[in-house]
């Protein structure tokens, strides 16, 4: 026979690993201010440097994330 998992079990475990996910999050501080159709050289520009300076400060924290 098949063992069956309670919901509630089932619920706490996917809230614990969202949870833990949630820590590799990386976004940058601020509103990035722009549409989703962007043609603009310098506003891309600008939007990937914010991310870029996101991805920077939490390097550490994903390393420590990953194990390394």
């Amino acid at each position: 026979m098949k063992m069956r998992h309670h919901p509630t079990i089932r619920t706490y475990a996917l809230s614990r690993k969202r949870r833990s996910a949630a820590g590799a999050l990386i976004y940058p501080r601020e509103e990035l201010g722009i549409s989703r159709i962007a043609s603009d050289p310098g506003e891309l520009m600008r939007v990937y440097e914010l991310g870029r300076g996101a991805g920077l400060r939490a390097l550490e924290r994903v390393r420590a994330y990953l194990g390394e």
